[in-house]
């Protein structure tokens, strides 16, 4: 029998943010996805490249030969992700690809960090889509980093209209999706945690 939120250990998760643009909506979307992981007893912990300021990549983590030279900023979100039990992905798309914030990103860091770390899809648009098209790409991007992505993702199409400044859902299809897409990442979350304890990771 499955244990509740309440009883069971706190989970974390890491949620990276990929929009720069002015006007962008994805503070609306992250307010409202952080709500829902709370719900289950999630610690959520997000990465904003408009707060954590990520400089454009010239050095990632690992091509650091001497670990002392690191930047500090660097090593205290390489041990967020390190400490994280899954990561998600919540995205919009410039011209239908990955905003090259959010790639920025996940490539400061070392593809070891990511190492069978389930993932969730988030994706959104002011059109009908809903970000689908990037859908794709993310996947192909988690699965080179080495992360598991989850078959059901979260698109949310004409967000504005979907969810209003503060996060709060505008319709019930948008709490349906959400709900459906964390509670499979949950699942998976916490059968790859009791997996990992007992047999570690294979590589």
């Amino acid at each position: 029998m499955a244990l509740s939120s309440a009883d069971r250990k706190r989970m974390r998760v890491v949620v990276f943010l990929g929009s720069t643009r002015e006007g962008r909506m994805c503070t609306r979307v992250a307010k409202f996805v952080t709500e829902q992981f709370e719900k289950r007893n999630y610690a959520v912990e997000l990465f904003d490249p408009v707060v954590l300021k990520f400089p454009v990549l010239e050095k990632p983590m690992h091509f650091y030969e001497d670990s002392t030279k690191i930047p500090q900023w660097m090593q205290e979100c390489a041990t967020k992700i390190k400490e994280s039990d899954a990561i998600v992905l919540l995205s919009s798309e410039y011209n239908s690809v990955i905003p090259p914030a959010l790639t920025n990103m996940l490539c400061h860091f070392s593809p070891s960090l990511f190492t069978c770390k389930p993932c969730g899809i988030v994706t959104y648009s002011l059109g009908v889509f809903g970000g689908m098209r990037v859908t794709m790409q993310l996947r192909a991007l988690l699965g080179d980093l080495g992360s598991l992505s989850i078959g059901n993702t979260f698109c949310i199409p004409e967000v504005n209209k979907a969810l209003d400044e503060n996060g709060i859902p505008l319709n019930d299809n948008v709490v349906r999706s959400a709900e459906k897409m964390i509670s499979q990442l949950d699942w998976v979350t916490q059968a790859l945690k009791s997996h990992k304890g007992n047999f570690g990771l294979p590589y």
